[in-house]
């Protein structure tokens, strides 16, 4: 004998927030509570105070209609709450979507996938119709969202844990390749009237890293390598020069398969390659280097194209041959032009236009993690202007002294002279500093520093006074005359 157990309570309500009036009025509710939880769902009649009596609608030539449906209503959802009572899980946040499936049991969701699919994969590429046509036969096989019933946040956490112990899938394939496909599908359904609520506006599901893709690309190093690298005959020679110009023009496959000449333009003299992506209809501005442009040159204009499938599987061959990762895809290019570019100086705004991204935070989240190298390069830079201002403090205090002690040793002075103007000059030669001016080691550069020296001191809080300060000129002039003999 089956125990009695506590069932929701099920009304209707009227005016629940006492903002109705003569003028304003309100809506009908149903409100269910269970286990001291309470929800309401709208009924969307709406009622003015005097059309409302006693739990029923009163003074209105349609109230008996109304009546029947509020009735009918009522029907429905005890009946779905008897429903969820027989599976022995009674879940009152699932009413509204369980009650418009019941309304229109004609339609499994599995089957609405199906129709929505062929719709979504229209127009789209091959490879993004391959996709969708993946996921339906996942869903299939799972099989634990067969109708609308099935989307509950329970089901949807199941998948998850479910696709977490599929090979140990990360957390950014979990949602780019399952769960991204099932809400899309879930707001369809939204939006056709088929379901109130999404389970996904109530879970937390690890979207993981969505611009890891960055760790996917060529060091500059293995780019020159692949560029350079002689290939053992012309199709891999082929696929090689087409992923060179694919970095180059740091765009998608997309629309490296649409590239045209003709949107090639002269800027200031610079040949620019300009164009809509095809993923986002986002303009953008390619200046074409001159390695590219001997790669257009070379197949007179137009580009040695393959079909996505192909060009992948070539691409491997290549990366095989010249001893670059196994792992390596076509759209490795997008991301080792991206990031040359960031390794060469240029800002990230600009590279953000290159790519065609819709703003500037898109590329800093995708392109963040610049290459160690990069990193090192520019601290590196900063280390060398701190030790370059500390030796030029240094060198000011020697020229102080010179001027302000009474029969000081001026040779130290010349001696720190030399040696800062020889490690500048090095400096200077691996572009960390710029430069004085002139030819490398001339007396030109010396009598620069010097000059830069003296108006330091002349500017400087150091106490010295012109006559002093003549002084220091002809102490640093006969220190460079002395060079120049």
């Amino acid at each position: 004998m089956r125990t009695a157990v506590e069932l929701p309570v099920v009304g209707l309500i009227y005016n629940r927030y006492k903002n109705a009036s003569a003028t304003q009025d309100a809506v009908v509710e149903i409100r269910v509570y269970y286990q001291r939880k309470t929800k309401y769902m709208s009924t969307r009649v709406r009622l003015l105070p005097k059309e409302w009596k006693n739990g029923l609608v009163v003074n209105r030539v349609d109230a008996i209609i109304l009546n029947k449906q509020l009735d009918k209503l009522l029907v429905d959802i005890r009946k779905v709450i008897y429903d969820m009572y027989e599976e022995g899980n009674i879940d009152i946040d699932a009413i509204p979507a369980r009650l418009m499936a019941k309304r229109k049991p004609s339609v499994a969701f599995i089957e609405f996938c199906e129709q929505r699919s062929k719709i979504r994969k229209y127009g789209k590429a091959a490879d993004s119709q391959e996709r969708y046509e993946r996921f339906m036969r996942f869903l299939k096989e799972y099989g634990k969202f067969k109708t609308f019933y099935d989307l509950t946040e329970q089901k949807v956490m199941e998948l998850d844990r479910y696709l977490q112990k599929k090979n140990d899938m990360k957390a950014k394939s979990r949602w780019n390749n399952y769960h991204r496909f099932l809400n899309s599908f879930i707001m369809d359904a939204q939006k056709e009237g088929l379901l109130q609520l999404n389970p996904y506006d109530r879970v937390m599901i690890d979207k993981g890293n969505d611009y890891d893709g960055i760790d996917k690309c060529l060091e500059p190093e293995e780019f020159e390598q692949l560029r350079t690298a002689k290939m053992p005959d012309a199709r891999l020679e082929r696929v090689r020069d087409l992923f060179v110009f694919h970095c180059y023009l740091c765009q998608g496959y997309k629309d490296l398969q649409s590239f045209n000449v003709k949107n090639i333009k002269e800027v200031d003299g610079k040949k620019v390659y300009t164009g809509k992506r095809g993923k986002t209809g986002v303009e953008f501005t390619v200046p074409l280097l001159s390695p590219a442009l001997a790669i257009l040159d070379k197949y007179h204009g137009k580009l040695p194209i393959l079909s996505n499938v192909k060009y992948n599987k070539y691409v491997k061959e290549v990366a095989a041959i010249v001893g670059l990762p196994d792992a390596m895809t076509t759209h490795w290019a997008r991301h080792t032009g991206g990031t040359l570019l960031l390794n060469a100086g240029v800002p990230m705004g600009i590279v953000s236009k290159v790519l065609g991204h819709r703003s500037i935070k898109m590329t800093e989240r995708i392109y963040a993690k610049w290459l160690p190298k990069t990193i090192v390069n520019e601290v590196n830079k900063v280390a060398i202007k701190t030790e370059a201002k500390e030796k030029f403090d240094k060198l000011t205090f020697l020229a102080v002294d010179a001027v302000k002690a009474a029969n000081s040793d001026r040779t130290a002075l010349e001696n720190a002279f030399n040696d800062y103007f020889d490690w500048y000059e090095d400096q200077v030669q691996r572009e960390n500093l710029p430069t004085f001016g002139g030819a490398p080691g001339s007396l030109q550069n010396r009598a620069v520093l010097a000059g830069q020296i003296t108006r330091t001191v002349k500017f400087g809080n150091y106490g010295v006074d012109e006559h002093r300060l003549t002084q220091l000129r002809k102490i640093l002039n006969d220190i460079i005359d002395y060079i120049k003999e």
